[in-house]
């Protein structure tokens, strides 16, 4: 059966993904959705036909799939041609746009505290060429939703007052970023795992029987 690590290094040797995707390495598209690159954030991300077996589309090839999340997956246009659906991941929208659009029920806090007026934080959404400029000058992303919704409102509240701040990084290396910080944590548990196992096994066996009876409290 095919892993998502054989579909991300199939297309890497092959070359075929359009713009930003075309750039990333095996291990940063076996992480992201190929649409709207939001990461897995420990969620498998799924793998998506491109021509269905039905329609004598090839189970073992790993070009005949795309790396997709559970809503890209459902809008994926199964009905066309294999270079119209590569340039389909191209127009999806961007996760992090997903949520710029999502803040417009949460900026009362700000307005009151930094002295700004939601109507001029619903301005700055409300201009596609503002509204990029800020998401390239966002200078920290979150990987859980509240959180990151909470810190952009602060950051917008603060860009309306003062301006908005120089570019920092692309959408696309903000979800590189947090894909990495997400293998480092993964990383780390897994030392941490590691060490105790290793504890234990150095651990006389009558000790660690008393460890794991006595009483707590």
């Amino acid at each position: 059966m095919l892993t998502l690590t054989d579909i991300s290094k199939a297309w890497v040797k092959d070359g075929g993904l359009l713009g930003d995707l075309h750039d990333l390495t095996a291990t940063e598209l076996k992480d992201i959705c190929w649409g709207c690159w939001r990461p897995g954030h420990g969620r498998k991300q799924e793998k998506a036909h491109i021509e269905a077996r039905a329609a004598d589309g090839d189970n073992d090839d790993p070009l005949n799939y795309f790396i997709l999340c559970g809503r890209c997956h459902l809008k994926q246009p199964d009905g066309l041609g294999r270079a119209d659906q590569i340039r389909w991941l191209d127009t999806v929208p961007v996760y992090y746009v997903r949520v710029i659009d999502g803040l417009r029920d949460n900026l009362g806090d700000a307005t009151e505290q930094i002295g700004v007026s939601i109507d001029d934080m619903t301005a700055l959404l409300d201009d596609p060429d503002k509204r990029q400029a800020f998401l390239n000058s966002v200078d920290s992303w979150r990987s859980d939703r509240e959180t990151m919704v909470s810190n952009l409102v602060w950051q917008l509240a603060a860009a309306v007052r003062d301006g908005i701040g120089p570019p920092r990084k692309t959408i696309q290396d903000q979800a590189k970023a947090l894909v990495e910080l997400e293998a480092a944590k993964a990383d780390e548990r897994a030392a941490e795992a590691e060490a105790k196992r290793q504890a234990i096994e150095a651990m006389d066996p009558w000790e660690y029987f008393l460890q794991q009876t006595e009483p707590t409290g």
